[in-house]
């Protein structure tokens, strides 16, 4: 059996706000992809994905399932009003660190910052830190950085597919911190803990939701690429939020934090309880076992809006 699943982020009106060059999706498109999803697919639950992984449980024909990673406020006030009217069930992935400490998480504060400061001049300021900071941190040259991490990619130009690899895995965790925190205070807040209220569903938010039919994943806790980070201190955090938020462990599933995973990490949530894990390879997921691990998802912009 093979399904769609679409990923969406930041659903909000982004037009005329605050952040107008945040990348995300006008409320306006998502109700027209909405109609469009509705007028050719069948919307399925997460219970039904687990049910025809495990239990080979037929689900119709042409059907799909909505995801939103990040625990965003926008899937409170913005996606779960209008899924809740047309009685879809939305699958969110939340990361725990901001619920339970109430900051920002790094893969955020890179995208405000970028959204504040044009590239050119976080390029600028990326290559005077790492010449700044190369004993310190025992870092490369900049240009060892692009000559290992440049790659493609379909939602960003080269520049900054650049900067955000090497700060969001290329750089040593400390060095990266430390560079993200001093551009995120210079160029985007100085008050973290009101930019995290603003931005992140609440435990409030997230009961309401889970009373409205929605369901709850796991997107880890502080949304490192879990191929490249601590993994089982992570993984310890990410079972200690996670666990508050779903209790049942028989409907445990993972979005793995910007699509990162191996074997080793698909070993490790294994044996934690995890019944399933999403990535983002833009084609249909396959429900059955040996792929229960790696259920393709599609980008909201593989859709019309």
């Amino acid at each position: 059996m093979q399904i769609k699943i679409v990923m969406y982020h930041y659903v909000r009106q982004i037009q005329d706000s605050k952040y107008p060059n945040i990348k995300g999706l006008e409320i306006s498109a998502f109700k027209r992809q909405i109609k469009w999803f509705q007028q050719r697919f069948n919307f399925i639950s997460a219970k039904q994905i687990l049910n025809a992984i495990y239990f080979n449980e037929l689900v119709p024909n042409n059907s799909i399932s909505l995801t939103f990673d990040d625990g965003l406020k926008d899937h409170y006030s913005n996606v779960f009003p209008i899924l809740k009217k047309e009685k879809i069930q939305g699958m969110f992935f939340v990361s725990g660190e901001p619920l339970e400490n109430q900051v920002v998480l790094y893969v955020h504060k890179l995208q405000f910052i970028i959204e504040k400061c044009p590239i050119s001049k976080i390029l600028k300021e990326l290559m005077g830190f790492i010449q700044d900071n190369k004993s310190k941190y025992d870092l490369l040259d900049f240009n060892e950085y692009k000559k290992k991490l440049s790659t493609t990619d379909p939602f960003d130009d080269p520049e900054t597919v650049l900067i955000k690899r090497i700060l969001q895995f290329g750089l040593a965790m400390n060095a990266r911190k430390q560079f993200i925190d001093d551009l995120f205070f210079k160029y985007v807040t100085k008050d973290e803990k009101s930019f995290s209220k603003e931005l992140y569903l609440s435990m409030d938010d997230i009961h309401e939701m889970k009373e409205g039919g929605m369901y709850f994943g796991s997107h880890a806790y502080s949304h490192e690429w879990l191929e490249f980070t601590h993994l089982k201190n992570e993984l310890e955090k990410t079972i200690r939020s996670y666990s508050k938020i779903n209790p049942d462990k028989n409907s445990w599933m993972m979005a793995y934090p910007s699509g990162s995973y191996n074997p080793t990490v698909i070993d490790e949530i294994k044996k934690l309880g995890f019944r399933a894990g999403l990535i983002f390879e833009q084609k249909e997921a396959i429900l059955d076992k040996d792929h229960a691990f790696i259920l393709n998802r599609f980008d909201t912009n593989d859709f019309p809006q």
